[in-house]
């Protein structure tokens, strides 16, 4: 995986090889589970802990993503499959902002050491192949790489 690249499509999830110094934390966030915002804030809060004042929120999971210090593991990626299913419920708006608040999450945790004293997680997001998430990320003008 490159740097400053936090999008990745792949063709299956399982067996992903990881540098071992980084042993990421994996959350796995199954689309066919995660049809509305709603779905992916209670599999997400769950999995990181975010705990039962999460605002439920795109603006509260970028504050609780962005200062993760709970999280004892330097690098976290999450792992999405049937992500065509991913927020099927929603509409394009919201998918679109749904993406960029989480391309934001990743850009903001890689500048971080540069900006303060904060201890930041490496985010990466990883979609098992779709057209669906391929285009969204185009349209949004985000840049993803394809990982066979």
């Amino acid at each position: 995986m490159i740097d400053n690249i936090f999008f990745y499509i792949v063709r299956s999830l399982h067996p992903l090889e990881h540098h071992k110094a980084l042993s990421p934390k994996i959350v796995t966030v199954n689309g066919m589970q995660t049809t509305t915002l709603l779905d992916f804030y209670k599999i997400v809060g769950t999995a990181l802990s975010f705990g039962p004042s999460f605002g439920n929120n795109l603006d509260a999971l970028f504050d609780t993503m962005t200062d993760l210090s709970w999280i004892k593991e330097h690098a976290i990626e999450f792992h999405f499959s049937h992500s065509k299913d991913l927020l099927s419920n929603e509409s394009v708006s919201v998918k679109n902002n749904f993406v960029n608040t989480l391309n934001d999450i990743a850009y903001e945790n890689d500048l971080a050491p540069e900006l303060d004293a904060k201890k930041p997680k490496q985010i990466r997001y990883l979609f098992e192949e779709s057209t669906e998430i391929e285009d969204l990320l185009e349209e949004n003008f985000i840049i993803w790489e394809k990982i066979d």
